[in-house]
């Protein structure tokens, strides 16, 4: 499957937008090359293909060498299996200003609608919005817009619904969000919304900030060595645990940990978390085996050893109970791995060959 994602700049436009999504794509592409190493088959060139174009569809040219890997690498547009059009955003001074940028550039408009009409998803962010307004694409749907346009939106198209607390909105085949900060979120939507959902999750793995995955990969890098903030038995019960993962767990052995008793426990995890210690073990435990399946190519029992659990088939089970696959379908889809024998997302990045 190729994707084409076209990237429209109209006069005006704020072209690091698009910077941003396509800093995105080559991150997904690096990444599916890397899954794909061990693959006997031979690709024909990367998963997803851009073009950087102006109003009329053209393709954009890039003349500093330093901007080359913003240059279009779609050589055969027409081979894309799936589309989608990004419209950038504009700088504005005011409404009337906003109003004569899409007047005087009609072509982006019908750009639009045109890319609309073939199926193409079409995303965009901020004062974007108004050009997928004007193109006539946003009848009856929900969209996102920036709360300083808000109320100049709805006296302009009345009949498109404004989401409420939303950054970033997908209403069928149109994908906004309300800032030029929710660009890395926008691209990671677009890849999932164009078929390629695995590799989505792949990238917002890396690429958004998840403080849970933080804090296990802090307590795996050092060892657990932890600092101490809160005396709360509940603070005390789940860092011990995040020490003590790669062992065996009892209840008993956290409520001596805690200096409290198995009842206190108990309620401090029922009260303030709505599960068991049990049930949070587990949970930290699998949290740590997906990201040692990821990142590295340990065997799956030693893993299951790494996060506490002396059978194999427990961790098993355990896993495809909280995660919903095997550890080993886990792997297929979202390991970040190649054909070396110890691979490291860290060198895969810093590789020069051409993989885009």
């Amino acid at each position: 499957m190729t994707l084409l994602v076209e990237l429209m700049l109209p006069s005006e436009g704020m072209a690091g937008t698009l910077f941003s999504i396509i800093d995105t794509l080559v991150l997904a592409n690096r990444l599916e090359a890397a899954r794909a190493a061990d693959s006997k088959a031979q690709k024909s060139g990367p998963l997803i293909r851009w073009r950087l174009v102006d109003i009329h569809g053209k393709p954009v040219s890039i003349g500093h060498p330093l901007l080359d890997s913003y240059q279009t690498n779609a050589d055969d547009s027409e081979a894309a299996e799936r589309r989608a059009l990004v419209v950038a955003p504009v700088q504005m001074r005011n409404l009337p200003h906003l109003r004569r940028l899409v007047a005087e550039q009609p072509d982006a408009v019908s750009l639009v609608a045109k890319r609309h009409a073939q199926g193409a998803l079409i995303a965009t962010c901020g004062t974007g919005i108004w050009w997928l307004a004007a193109a006539g694409v946003l009848e009856g749907r929900t969209v996102a817009v920036p709360w300083t346009h808000q109320a100049w939106f709805t006296r302009e198209f009345p009949s498109i619904r404004l989401a409420q607390g939303q950054a970033l909105v997908c209403d069928g085949p149109i994908l906004c969000a309300t800032t030029a900060a929710q660009q890395v979120s926008l691209a990671i939507r677009l890849l999932a919304n164009l078929g390629a959902a695995d590799l989505a999750g792949l990238v917002a793995s890396i690429q958004l900030f998840d403080a849970e995955r933080e804090q296990v990969m802090t307590d795996i890098a050092e060892q657990g060595v932890i600092s101490y903030a809160s005396d709360s038995v509940l603070y005390k019960a789940i860092q011990w645990m995040r020490r003590n993962l790669d062992q065996p767990i009892t209840l008993d052995d956290v409520a001596r940990a805690t200096s409290t008793s198995t009842r206190t426990l108990l309620r401090h995890f029922d009260r303030q978390l709505g599960q068991s210690p049990g049930d949070y073990l587990a949970g930290l435990r699998i949290r740590r085996a997906e990201l040692l399946l990821q990142i590295t190519l340990k065997e799956i029992g030693e893993i299951a050893q790494d996060c506490g659990y002396t059978d194999i088939r427990a961790f098993r089970k355990a896993f495809r109970r909280l995660n919903g696959r095997s550890p080993s379908e886990y792997r297929d889809r979202f390991g970040l791995r190649g054909d070396r024998k110890r691979w490291r997302l860290q060198e895969a990045l810093a590789d020069e060959s051409p993989l885009v």
